[in-house]
């Protein structure tokens, strides 16, 4: 007769749910967050605060800059996004997701702009901050839930899956993935820059 051995969590070594590797708490935040330790990533009190106005600065600034004018056509294909079903197509489900968000965002009036400006605020956190989302999935969960969230959501979040949120995610960094980062990346140049300036005129030796 052979007995069973429930597993701990390696995150807490409390038991583990049944066929799970985790416990409650952090499968739930794996199934949430896309890791089982990472934080929440809250849009409203961290991204926003820290890098709200900077990015916003930065659009403004560079707002005719021939990346950015890129950027917002990229942004509007990724809005104006439908999906065309193709008889020879295996796994859709993912484009499907991503065309009824979309969808959702043009109807309730997200322009090009505010979808750059989200997506870049949540790369620059990737960016800035490395260790807060602590994998791929994780920082998709955050960039897929902060983009649905351009939408005013009501009730008990239907519609808004871990499905649905990594799909968006694909989406949006398929075509404002890399604009993004060297967005974010050439504003830390120019405040690098910057803040030279402002050693050298502090400097009178």
């Amino acid at each position: 007769m052979s007995t069973s051995v429930r597993r701990t969590c390696p995150v807490c070594h409390r038991l583990a749910r049944p066929r799970n590797r985790f416990c409650a708490a952090h499968g739930n935040r794996l199934s949430r967050y896309g890791d089982p330790a990472a934080v929440p990533l809250t849009y409203r009190t961290h991204v926003t605060r820290r890098y709200g106005r900077w990015i916003a600065d930065g659009y403004r600034r560079l707002h005719d800059h021939p990346a950015m004018q890129a950027g917002r056509e990229l942004a509007e294909r990724c809005l104006n996004y439908t999906y065309v079903p193709d008889p020879n197509a295996v796994r859709v489900r993912a484009w499907t997701e991503a065309a009824r968000m979309v969808q959702t965002l043009r109807d309730a009036g997200v322009t090009p702009e505010q979808l750059m400006l989200r997506v870049a605020e949540l790369f620059a956190v990737f960016e800035m901050e490395p260790s807060r989302c602590r994998n791929r999935a994780a920082e998709d969960m955050a960039l897929g839930k902060a983009v649905m969230h351009l939408v005013q959501w009501r009730g008990s979040g239907q519609g808004q899956s871990k499905t649905t949120a990594l799909a968006v995610a694909a989406h949006v960094r398929e075509h404002l993935g890399a604009w993004a980062i060297a967005f974010v990346r050439k504003l830390n140049a120019d405040q690098g820059a910057l803040n030279d300036v402002k050693r050298r005129a502090a400097t009178f030796d």
